[in-house]
């Protein structure tokens, strides 16, 4: 049951006919059994009568000091209520935008999206048919890793496939969407190749695989003469691509998955 203090706040509002219809009930159930807030109340509704009827030129008949200071008070209480409702109510919203914003930064930061299959075999192709040079041209694995580090954050580690008869050409970054693409570039027997590396970037849903040595690659399709053997490392999403058959191109992807390993 609402206090005396409780009901109170509602009196002069009571006496206007103006309180709000979802309290109503339990003040007129206290008024109902409290004879010291009715009244109070039937002050208030005597007050509203003596304003409706006053005249200007009659100032005698001013309500006792009593009655105003008590309708000032109420005033007062019912104002700092619906000020604190306002607050909170501001309170909330700003809170629950933090949360979206926050969880949007969250989920944008901390997601895993698709390996970017068709757009590191555009970039083959156009490198190939262009024959368009790295962007850092330099034989050192080293350096070509620290540099790909550098602009595209993680922890790349050096691919040297000069065992299996490949020589890097150089670094290049590729710029797509939200995400950057490293690429390593090397000229082997087989052909040209290419070890794209992506943070986050690192799903092949839905793609085949193939057991290399005990090891699974994703095999998407990518729509054209070109094979790529995928797989997800250290945060990154590694591909290697080229127009070498699947077992040859699989040593490359097995060598650089190896040296991965070895950095972690």
């Amino acid at each position: 049951m609402p206090s005396c203090q409780d009901i109170r706040e509602y009196l002069p509002f009571y006496a206007e006919n103006e309180i709000p219809a979802e309290v109503r009930p339990d003040v007129e159930a206290h008024l109902a059994t409290c004879l010291v807030c009715r009244t109070e109340a039937d002050s208030y509704r005597n007050l509203r009568s003596e304003l409706r009827n006053l005249k200007y030129a009659q100032a005698d008949l001013a309500p006792s000091p009593a009655v105003w200071s008590g309708a000032v008070e109420g005033w007062n209480r019912w104002e700092q209520r619906q000020r604190r409702v306002v607050q909170v109510r501001f309170a909330v919203v700003g809170i629950s935008l933090f949360l979206l914003m926050f969880g949007g930064a969250w989920a944008w930061l901390f997601s895993e999206a698709e390996f970017p299959v068709a757009t590191v075999v555009a970039d083959f192709q156009k490198m190939e048919s262009s024959r368009e040079a790295p962007q850092l041209e330099t034989p050192d694995a080293d350096l070509a890793a620290q540099w790909i580090r550098k602009r595209i954050g993680g922890n790349l580690a050096p691919v040297n496939l000069s065992l299996l008869g490949g020589q890097l050409q150089g670094a290049s970054v590729l710029p797509q969407g939200r995400f950057k693409i490293g690429r390593l570039t090397y000229r082997t027997s087989v052909g040209l190749i290419a070890l794209y590396v992506t943070p986050r970037q690192n799903g092949f849903k839905n793609a085949p695989t193939v057991t290399l040595e005990k090891t699974s690659f994703s095999a998407p399709d990518t729509h054209s003469p070109l094979h790529l053997l995928g797989w997800s490392q250290a945060g990154f999403g590694m591909g290697v691509v080229g127009k070498a058959e699947q077992a040859a191109l699989g040593k490359f992807a097995l060598s650089a998955q190896r040296a991965q390993s070895l950095m972690n």
